[in-house]
């Protein structure tokens, strides 16, 4: 059996999904980029090879379940195991419309795909969802590939302020609630 690691990415034609599979693939990962559209799933495939990457199409709509399965045999068949699953895959139909003004229609076709489809993709994939997986939402953790961009570092207002949090807590917890100093910031409750 080869060392070489065996992605899936869903919803890997565009945007974060198609980062994390160019990172993956630059690491040396077999990827398995999966979209529901075949033509965009082929065209960002053909992206990454004129990149010289080596990555892998596979149609999959994950509310699904005969493309999941599909998907499924497809790994058994080709490489006999996944080491990696991230579920990317998600739409959205609201856009321009109040939450509460949603149709129910377009509410459950977001949420079979959204919430259902990783849930039911794991098993399809031979995996139990459980938090090793990595979600797009979670895709900071390739920010050194340059996927997303660095989160600034917060600075203390003042020098030296972070670190007299902890003191003025254990303080204001040894002093009596009632000759705590008023203020919005530290309100009394009862």
């Amino acid at each position: 059996m080869s060392d070489e690691k065996i992605a899936v990415v869903t919803g890997g034609n565009k945007g974060v999904g198609f980062g994390i599979c160019r990172a993956l693939a630059k690491r040396g990962v077999r990827v398995i980029l999966t979209a529901r559209d075949a033509r965009r799933g082929e065209a960002a495939r053909e992206r990454l090879k004129k990149e010289g990457l080596e990555v892998a199409f596979h149609p999959l709509d994950v509310a699904d379940r005969s493309a999941l399965d599909s998907l499924g045999a497809f790994l058994a068949k080709e490489f006999g195991r996944l080491d990696i699953l991230i579920n990317n895959a998600a739409i959205r139909l609201d856009a321009g419309m109040n939450g509460m003004d949603v149709p129910m229609e377009i509410f459950r076709e977001m949420m079979e795909t959204n919430l259902c489809g990783p849930l039911m993709a794991c098993p399809a994939a031979g995996r139990r969802p459980h938090r090793g997986l990595l979600s797009g939402q979670k895709a900071h953790a390739l920010v050194g590939e340059g996927i997303a961009p660095r989160r600034r570092e917060r600075k203390p207002r003042r020098p030296g302020s972070a670190a007299l949090l902890p003191r003025r807590r254990r303080r204001l917890a040894a002093t009596p609630l009632m000759k705590r100093p008023m203020s919005s910031r530290n309100p009394i409750r009862y």
